[in-house]
């Protein structure tokens, strides 16, 4: 047991004390027609990129923000509908049973609910004011209008 405490003891301080190089490329070393994707090419030269910089040109990212924008879309519907139809069934539950203490509490379950719902259908608004918020300047602005074009119309994306 000692032996082994000894062996993982050393191992890992070999691991923390030997310097590991990388030996990588620079950006600036390839041409635009050879540029990895970790670099862009701006201006005909393959530049650094840094993390955010692309975000919003990935397929992939441009897919599930839309998907986003589906979701919202469809709650922006459905949870005003939802809560309209067991509100009211509620409320008939409560009539047919006819107790007051009853209807005060299924009232505020109701506004409960309701503010619920409000607070779902105004989530686009909210996010909007967040992302013009963050937007200082007009290059990010320019740079993240498809990331805000597919999470507030995702139809038009």
């Amino acid at each position: 047991m000692k032996a082994k405490r000894i062996v993982t003891f050393l191992i890992l301080g070999w691991l923390l004390l030997c310097p590991f190089n990388v030996w990588a490329k620079s950006c600036s070393d390839y041409n635009a027609n050879n540029c990895p994707h970790a670099c862009k090419v701006e201006n005909g030269a393959c530049v650094e990129t840094y993390v955010g910089d692309t975000f919003c040109e990935d397929e992939n990212i441009l897919k599930a923000v839309r998907i986003f924008g589906y979701l919202v879309f469809l709650m922006r519907i459905f949870v005003p509908i939802i809560i309209i139809l067991v509100g009211t069934i509620d409320f008939v539950k409560i009539v047919m049973a006819g107790t007051e203490d009853s209807f005060k509490k299924q009232g505020m379950n109701l506004l409960f609910r309701f503010l619920i719902g409000v607070f779902i259908f105004f989530i686009p608004t909210l996010i909007d004011a967040v992302m013009q918020g963050l937007y200082t300047s007009e290059a990010i602005s320019s740079e993240y209008k498809a990331c805000e074009r597919c999470l507030f119309k995702p139809f038009d994306c």
